[in-house]
Order: C-alpha cells, then structure tokens, then sequence
C-alpha cells in the first residue's frame, strides 16, 4: 500500500507557496536547526551537502510535486522536517553505496562565511554606531563558540524567539546537555568581556 498523498487531499502550489510565506523566525530556526543537525548525522555520507541543501531540497521536493502535502494531516513545519530526514536517509543510503566522498561545489566564495541570522536581528530604530556594535559583539560570540555546535544552536534559536525545551527538541539535546551548553555560553561571554 502507497503512502503517497492523493492528489485530491494534496495542497495545491498556491498553499504550498502561502504555507511558505507564512512562516515565522521560530519556525525557520526550528527547520534550520533539525536540518543541520540531520545532515551532521550524515558525516561523510553527506558528500558535501550542507544543510540548506537539505532544506531546499525539501521545498523543492514538494514544490514539484515528487512528495505531496497533507495539510488537514500535519503541518506544514512537520511535514518538511519528515521531509527533509526521509531525504537524508537517501543521500545517507547513497552515501553508503557509494563508498566514497564526493565534495559537491558550494558557489559561495571560500572567504564569505555563512550569513548570521542574528546579525538580521537588530532593530530598525537602532542608530548605525549601535548596529555596528551589535555586530561586531555577534561576530564576536561566534568566533567564541565556533566549535560548539549546541550552543550556536541555542544562539539561533534564542535569537529567532525560541523557548528552552523548543530549542532542546530541535536540536535534540537533553536538559541536562542544554544546561551545560547554556553555563559554556554564559561563562564564555562573561569571561571574555565585551569588545
């Protein structure tokens, strides 16, 4: 028996798109964190693949109609993450079969880092001297942390509005794990004042 959705209980493109448009900064983070925590399950098998790859490959996905949205069944945050770790699965499976790795080419030029979403954060009615200081604080809690996954995790969610035990099932961290995370993020900041 297919799992595939019929297409009269499918959405439509229209929905699909309004279902996009509609989403808010905590159900982007929610996505990102998932996808980038799938896609570093991955390891090698993810063959260069980051995780906007998985991401657009979801909405593509659906866009295209190669897998079909139920919107009276889940919504629409759910259905991309169910999309996104089925799609890992395969490229984990490829990978698999594969045996090797295969580095794919990222057209962001090697000395652009990859955009902060925090750095979108700041309000409108802040003053350019104050915009640059946040900045430059961002930038540097970044450098700190660069090799904690969890706590730019926490970083991002915290910065798209997110609670505690959201953060925690996004990123699947445990309390306990999260606790910790946050003492090395107040620790770290704490200990290495302000610029």
């Amino acid at each position: 028996m297919s799992r595939r959705v019929p297409v009269e209980e499918a959405a439509t493109v229209v929905q699909v798109e309004a279902a996009i448009a509609a989403l808010t900064a905590a159900d982007n983070a929610r996505i990102v964190l998932y996808a980038r925590r799938l896609v570093k399950g991955l390891g090698s098998t993810s063959r260069g693949r980051d995780h906007k790859d998985l991401m657009q490959d979801a909405v593509v996905s659906v866009l295209s109609d190669t897998r079909r949205w139920n919107p009276a069944n889940v919504d629409f945050v759910g259905f991309l993450c169910g999309a996104m770790k089925s799609i890992a699965s395969n490229w984990r499976n490829t990978g698999i079969r594969a045996g090797g790795v295969e580095v794919l080419c990222d057209d962001r030029p090697s000395d652009q880092p990859e955009p902060n979403p925090l750095l979108n954060a700041a309000s409108s009615a802040a003053d350019p001297e104050r915009e640059t200081i946040a900045k430059d604080e961002v930038e540097r809690i970044d450098r700190l942390f660069e090799a904690d996954d969890l706590v730019r995790d926490i970083i991002a969610g915290m910065g798209a509005g997110m609670s505690g035990p959201d953060i925690m099932e996004c990123t699947g961290a445990s309390e306990k794990e999260y606790r910790a995370a946050v003492r090395r993020l107040r620790r770290g900041v704490g200990r290495e004042g302000g610029s």
